[in-house]
C-alpha cells in the first residue's frame, strides 16, 4: 500500500502541476483572430498517465514481481539502441575489411627488410562490342595506361569477347578509368608476389604460383603465409605462447638471413666466378655455435620473379648436391685427428716439420672422419617444385663427394667446441591479429655433443691457431684440387676451389664457406689464370672485415609497417615496364659468363640460355656436342651463341 500511495502522489504532482499551468476552460488561444483549439498538452499527459497506470498494474499483478525486471524494462530502449549501433558499426567494419583485402604474408630478413611481398594491383578487362566509340576509348585509355593509341585500338579491333587490355594497374589508374564511366570496361583486382632482390636469395625463398608456395620458404611455410588460421603443427619450431591457433587474418615470416651480407657475398662470388671461369659456386655463412644461417647463395642463381625461365634444380644442386671432393678439407681433418690422437698434453709440430699426415694412417683418418661427423648427411631442408628429386651421392657416382651444406656444418663442429648443430633460418613470425611477434622456441633443440668439453676446446684452439694462413682478426683456409673421378663408368676431371673464413679468430661468431666448381674437361679454360691459392686467400682477407658484426643475435624486432616499402613497389613497376632481360642484366650479376652446355639436350640447353639476352643459332639435332662461346667466356648482348648438335640417326 505504501508503494501505491507513493505512485499516486507522484501522479498527482505531475497532473496538478500541469493543470495549474493551463486555463481553467481547457482552451488556449494560439494566434489572435483564430478559432479556439483544445490544447494538445492535455492529451499528452492523459496518455502518459494511462501508460504509467498500465505499467503499474502489470508489475503488481504479474507474478513474480522483481525490481530487476523493472530495471531491465527501463533499460530496454537503450539496449536496443546500442545493439543497432553495433550492427551498423559491424557493417562498416565489414565493408572496410572488404575494401582492404588480406594479402599473402610478407617474408622479412632479420632486419625486417622485405624479401618477398604481395601487392594488390588490377587488370583491365574490356568487352569491345559494348564500347560506344572504340577510337575515342582508345584515345582516353592511352593517356591513362601510358601506351600508344594505335596499339590499344588494334587490341580492341581484333578482340573476340572479353579481353585483358592491361595488367599491373595502380589504384590511381583504376580511379581514372572508372571516372570515364564507360560501358564494357571492368577493373579486376589481382594479387602479385614480388621478390625485390630477384636472384640474390632466390633459392632460399622459392616462388609462388596460383596463390600457393611451390618451393623454398614459400612452400615450407605456405600454410602460415596464406591468410587464415594455422596451428602449431604447421610451424612447430615457433612458441605459440598458449595460443591454440594464430593467423586469424594474416602472419608474416621473419628469417635469420641478413640481406646486406647476402648481397655482398653474392657479388664477391659472382666476380670470382667470372674471373676464374667457374661454371657454378656457392657461399654459405652461418653462426657456428647455433647453426643459424646468415646468408646462402647458389650460382647460377634462381630468380623467383621469372621462375619459369630459370633452372631451379641447378640452383638447388649448387647447395645440396654432393659434388665437392672431401680432399678439399683433408688438411683440417688431419690436424683435428692428430690433436685428438696425441692427447691433451702434447702440442703439434708445424706442418713443415712433421711427418706427412703426422704419421696417421688412412684407416685412422677415416675413423676420425666418421667420429667427427664430417660426412654426416644433411636433408634438403628447402622444398623443390620439380619432381626430379634430390641430389644424392649416388647421382654423382662417388661417395667421397660432399655438398657445400655438408661441408660448412662439418667444419662448424670442428670450430665450435665439438657440438653438432643443424641448419635453421626461421626467427619467428608476426601475427597481425595479435599485433605481436611469436619467436622460435629453442627448448626443443638440445645440444648434441660429439666431443667432451675439454676435447672440443682444445680442438678448436688448435685449428684456429694453426698457421694455414696469416690473417689478423680471423681464420682463413683455402684449397684447390684437380683430380679425375669415375662417374657412371666414365672418367670425369674435378676442378674445384674452397675457401673457409671465420671471425673472430678466438671464438668465431660467423663461419663462411665459399666454393667454386669448374664443369669442364680441361683443368681450367685456356683463357683463365691457372691455380692461384694465394689469390683465393686474398679474397678471404678482403671478406674478413665484411663479416664482422653479422654474428650477433637479433633479440628484438620492429613491428612491420601497415604500408609496404614504396621503393620496392617502384622497383616492381620498373621491372614490368622494361624488358625483363634488361632488368636481369642489371640485377643478376651472376649471369655474365657462358654456361657449359656440352652433353645437354637442346631443350635443357635453351633453358639455360633463356636467361641471357643473346641470339642463338642451332645446327643439327640431338644433344649438344659443341658450343661457341666456350664455357666460362664473358657474354655480350650483341654476341651470337652457336650450338652444334649431334645428328640423331634412326
Amino acid at each position: 500500500m505504501l508503494m501505491i500511495g507513493r505512485l499516486t502522489n507522484l501522479f498527482r504532482q505531475i497532473f496538478g502541476k500541469k493543470k495549474d499551468a493551463l486555463p481553467r476552460s481547457g482552451y488556449n488561444y494560439t494566434l489572435p483572430g483564430r478559432p479556439l483549439q483544445r490544447s494538445r498538452k492535455d492529451a499528452c499527459f492523459t496518455f502518459l498517465l494511462i501508460l504509467l497506470i498500465l505499467v503499474f498494474c502489470w508489475l503488481v499483478f504479474s507474478p513474480p514481481f522483481s525490481w530487476q525486471g523493472l530495471t531491465k524494462v527501463m533499460r530496454l530502449p537503450a539496449s536496443i539502441s546500442k545493439a543497432i549501433d553495433q550492427d551498423v558499426l559491424g557493417e562498416e567494419n565489414a565493408k572496410e575489411q572488404q575494401d582492404r583485402p588480406i594479402l599473402r604474408g610478407t617474408i622479412y630478413d632479420r632486419n625486417m627488410e622485405e624479401m618477398s611481398v604481395s601487392y594488390r594491383l588490377f587488370s583491365l578487362l574490356v568487352q569491345p562490342t559494348e564500347l560506344p566509340d572504340r577510337n575515342k576509348v582508345a584515345e582516353q585509355l592511352a593517356l591513362i595506361l601510358e601506351r600508344e593509341k594505335e596499339e590499344i585500338l588494334q587490341q580492341l579491333q581484333y578482340a573476340d569477347g572479353m579481353t585483358e587490355l592491361a595488367d599491373n594497374l595502380e589504384m590511381h589508374q583504376v580511379e581514372a578509368i572508372e571516372d570515364l564511366h564507360l560501358p564494357g570496361i571492368h577493373c579486376r583486382p589481382v594479387e602479385v608476389r614480388y621478390y625485390p632482390d630477384h636472384g640474390v636469395a632466390g633459392q632460399v625463398l622459392g616462388f609462388v604460383s596460383g596463390n600457393a608456395g611451390l618451393s623454398g620458404v614459400e612452400a615450407l611455410y605456405d600454410t602460415v603465409l596464406e591468410p587464415g588460421e594455422f596451428r602449431q603443427i604447421n610451424i612447430p619450431v615457433v612458441n605459440f605462447a598458449g595460443h591454440d591457433a594464430l593467423g586469424e587474418t594474416v602472419a608474416d615470416i621473419v628469417l635469420t638471413i641478413d640481406m646486406a651480407l647476402q648481397r655482398q657475398l653474392d657479388q664477391i662470388l659472382a666476380e670470382y666466378r667470372q674471373r676464374k671461369g667457374a661454371s657454378g659456386g656457392s657461399a654459405i655463412a652461418i653462426a657456428p655455435d647455433s647453426g643459424r644461417i646468415l646468408a646462402m647463395i647458389s650460382q647460377p642463381g634462381f630468380d623467383p620473379n621469372y621462375f619459369w625461365q630459370t633452372d631451379e634444380l641447378q640452383a638447388h644442386k649448387a647447395l645440396f648436391a654432393p659434388r665437392y671432393d672431401q680432399e678439399l678439407v683433408r688438411p683440417l681433418l688431419v690436424r683435428a685427428a692428430a690433436t685428438l690422437e696425441m692427447g691433451m698434453d702434447r702440442d703439434l709440430l708445424p706442418v713443415t716439420l712433421s711427418v706427412p699426415d703426422y704419421g696417421l694412417s688412412d684407416d685412422l683418418l677415416q675413423e676420425y672422419w666418421l667420429r667427427l661427423d664430417m660426412g654426416l648427411p644433411i636433408p634438403d631442408f628447402l622444398p623443390l617444385s620439380s619432381a626430379q628429386g634430390r641430389a644424392s651421392a649416388q647421382d654423382m657416382g662417388d661417395n667421397n663427394l660432399l655438398s657445400p651444406v655438408q661441408i660448412v656444418y662439418g667444419l662448424a663442429t670442428l670450430l665450435n667446441g665439438g657440438h653438432r648443430v643443424v641448419p635453421w633460418f626461421l626467427n619467428g613470425l608476426y601475427d597481425h591479429t595479435e599485433e605481436r611477434f611469436f619467436l622460435r622456441d629453442f627448448a626443443g633443440s638440445p645440444e648434441a655433443r660429439i666431443l667432451s668439453p675439454a676435447q672440443g676446446e682444445r680442438l678448436g684452439n688448435t685449428l684456429l691457431g694453426a698457421s694455414f694462413s696469416s690473417a689478423e682478426g680471423g681464420f682463413l683456409f683455402a684449397d684447390m684440387i684437380t683430380k679425375v673421378s669415375k662417374e657412371k663408368g666414365l672418367s670425369r676431371q674435378l676442378v674445384q676451389d674452397l675457401l673457409v673464413v671465420a671471425v673472430p679468430r678466438e671464438k668465431p661468431e660467423v663461419l663462411l664457406l665459399l666454393t667454386a666448381n669448374y664443369d669442364t674437361l680441361a683443368p681450367y679454360p685456356s683463357e683463365v689464370e691457372k691455380r692461384d691459392l694465394q689469390g683465393l686467400l686474398g679474397i678471404g682477407k678482403n671478406v674478413l672485415p665484411l663479416l664482422v658484426g653479422y654474428g650477433g643475435q637479433v633479440e628484438t624486432f620492429t613491428a612491420p609497417s601497415a604500408e609496404k616499402n614504396p621503393a620496392n613497389l617502384k622497383r616492381y613497376f620498373y621491372s614490368k615496364k622494361h624488358n625483363a632481360a634488361e632488368v636481369k642484366e642489371t640485377l643478376a650479376r651472376a649471369h655474365l659468363v657462358m654456361p657449359s652446355l656440352i652433353g645437354l639436350s637442346l631443350r635443357k640447353g635453351l633453358q639455360q640460355l633463356n636467361r641471357y639476352n643473346i641470339k642463338i643459332q642451332i645446327k643439327g639435332s640431338g644433344r649438344i656436342i659443341e658450343q661457341k662461346p666456350a664455357p666460362g667466356e664473358p657474354l655480350d648482348e650483341t654476341e651470337i651463341c652457336e650450338l652444334i648438335l649431334e645428328t640423331e640417326h634412326e
